[in-house]
């Protein structure tokens, strides 16, 4: 249920006092405080930054990825982190929801230099605002504490006085206080370890125990895409999530799904790794390595019941690799456009080698299998790169100046001069589903009217 205005009022009257605190002697930036949601019993663990960004990690799930944010910085190729955030903005950062929240409550935007952003972060999810009456609520209490154990600090040394691992946590009592103790954070990360994607299929697990072993290494790796995407207009957007594994000798890829991180998503991922073993490659690895505690919480179940070895490793050559590549074309449309002022042969190559690696990408993602017909999929490269020449070739344009008047042009005059009956009768589902794709990438500007201009067209 979202918040109501009395309890948004609350948030950012702490917020603001919060802002005003002096931690000198107090809470020190980084410092992980654990505090547990009164409602849900969901521990937060909370730190500062030194600009008093603070982050409120929730669950296991959260203290997962602050963990890995934490010692495997240069494979955090992007978020996936859950949690709760406040920083303060300038008014003109603040979201028009942010605005329109503040000056129902009555304050003027001018009156402050900064002011409260509040966030909610689910790993592979875009951040949105916080509405949600709970979470207001949680992160309420959390300044109040935070503020507390401040003064405390400042007041009485010994509580400061931590040995060895031990960490603040703060539990809401009967009596409607709080109580503050010093606990080892190994319970806290066994709690975190007994958390992990369950492999319910038996009788596939049985197949493949019962597999061949080859003395193989894979290395897996999951991580995000950094173009979101949207399935349904009212959805949240998510970054596509890449699963892959490759034969750690050869760098071969013999495993790859594109999804959203969901958990039906995480169930689907497993199931086909599951019939790549069975049906493509008829055995099993010795041993599956990986550098993330996520991913190795991910495939743990998994491999104790088909007697696969899993090891936490450093780092992973090959799937790093993949990642650069994967990342490199996401990002490359516009770094690209720089390039494309030596000449229209050299444009072509390196507009179709970007359209060639865009549509490997798009294929290899599950997003796409239900809407093609096969005949479609085979074809989809092909045309997709002809439009590319077509549009560039004839109007100068590339793919973020596309405009619906030339797309109609290459469409209904252009490209039936260049293909055969047979092949067009794929081209308007090939062109929709690619408009649609990268159109909610972002990639397309004029998404909207394309897409509405190929509608018409289609009848």
């Amino acid at each position: 249920m979202d918040a109501n205005q009395l309890e948004f009022k609350q948030l950012y009257r702490e917020a603001l006092e919060f802002k005003e605190v002096d931690l000198d002697g107090g809470i020190k930036p980084g410092q992980l405080i654990v505090i547990q949601d009164p409602e849900t019993d969901i521990l937060g663990f909370c730190c500062l930054d030194k600009e008093m960004k603070l982050s409120i990690h929730l669950g296991a799930e959260g203290l997962r990825g602050y963990l890995e944010m934490l010692y495997f910085p240069e494979s955090y190729l992007l978020s996936r982190q859950t949690c709760l955030t406040l920083d303060f903005a300038k008014f003109q950062d603040l979201d028009v929801w942010d605005c329109m929240l503040l000056e129902d409550m009555g304050y003027a935007l001018n009156e402050k230099d900064t002011w409260p952003k509040f966030r909610s972060l689910l790993a592979g999810f875009l951040p949105v605002a916080i509405k949600d009456g709970g979470e207001c609520r949680f992160l309420t209490q959390v300044l109040k504490q935070f503020m507390v154990l401040n003064a405390q600090m400042k007041m009485d040394r010994e509580v400061l006085n931590l040995i060895g691992d031990q960490i603040l946590y703060c539990v809401f009592n009967e009596q409607g206080g709080w109580d503050t103790m010093k606990v080892s954070m190994n319970v806290f990360l066994e709690e975190m370890n007994n958390e992990k994607v369950i492999y319910k299929n038996e009788l596939e697990a049985y197949r493949i125990k019962r597999l061949p072993t080859m003395n193989m290494k894979f290395e897996v790796t999951q991580f995000f895409l950094p173009q979101a995407m949207k399935k349904e207009d009212e959805s949240r957007g998510f970054f596509p999530m890449v699963t892959a594994a490759f034969d750690s000798a050869t760098k071969y890829l013999v495993f790859a799904e594109i999804t959203d991180s969901g958990k039906e998503s995480q169930e689907m991922i497993l199931h086909k790794f599951a019939q790549t073993l069975m049906d493509e490659l008829q055995f099993k690895p010795n041993e599956m390595v990986t550098n993330s505690e996520t991913v190795l919480s991910f495939f743990e179940d998994f491999c104790g019941k088909t007697n696969i070895g899993l090891e936490l490793v450093p780092t992973l050559e090959a799937a790093e690799g993949l990642m650069a590549d994967l990342l490199k074309d996401a990002e490359g449309y516009e770094e690209n456009g720089a390039e494309l002022e030596i000449g229209f042969e050299g444009e072509i190559d390196v507009l179709l080698e970007t359209a060639k690696n865009v549509c490997k990408t798009i294929l290899s993602s599950n997003l796409l299998q239900s809407k093609l017909v096969e005949e479609a999929k085979h074809q989809f490269t092909s045309v997709i790169e002809l439009l590319h020449v077509v549009m560039l070739g004839n109007f100068k344009e590339l793919p973020d100046s596309w405009t619906a008047n030339n797309m109609e042009i290459a469409y209904k005059d252009i490209l039936p001069t260049m293909m055969s009956k047979e092949e067009l009768k794929y081209v308007p589902e090939i062109i929709s589903n690619y408009v649609d794709i990268v159109g909610e990438a972002e990639v397309l500007p004029n998404y909207r009217e394309i897409k509405q201009r190929m509608e018409l067209m289609r009848g």
